[in-house]
């Protein structure tokens, strides 16, 4: 499988597994499986960090490069094909993080690990009970 991880699967993995529900938190830490962190995660979380909405063990990108590297999760960047496809889709969701994330999760053919209601309506395919 290949999993993209939503920001709030990505810190509840990076600081309180024990939250996720179990077939999310068994996907991510199966070794067979890959899972990305879309560019769009750091960015909200910066965001919402730097505005105090956001309380993490520490700085967003210090918190990402530590994952990246014990976890091996791959963060690929948003390409125009991303973004062109954010023109072809409807807006379900008004949420420009989580369009983009629907957006990526359709172009590379990625199960997007959510509990987002809005992003089921989408024609991806998601991971969370």
């Amino acid at each position: 499988m290949k999993l993209l991880l939503d920001t709030e699967a990505f810190i509840l993995w990076s600081m309180r597994p024990d939250h996720l529900p179990n077939p999310a938190r068994t996907a991510i830490a199966a070794r067979k499986n890959q899972v990305f962190l879309s560019m769009v995660s750091p960015w909200e979380m910066q965001i919402k960090f730097g505005l105090g909405k956001l309380q993490l063990r520490s700085p967003p990108v210090a918190l990402v490069k530590a994952e990246l590297i014990e976890q091996g999760f791959s963060l690929p960047s948003i390409t125009l094909d991303h973004i062109h496809t954010l023109s072809t889709i409807p807006e379900h969701h008004r949420d420009p993080f989580d369009r983009l994330l629907v957006a990526q999760a359709m172009c590379e053919d990625l199960q997007i690990v959510t509990r987002d209601e809005m992003i089921k309506m989408y024609p991806v395919n998601t991971l969370w009970n």
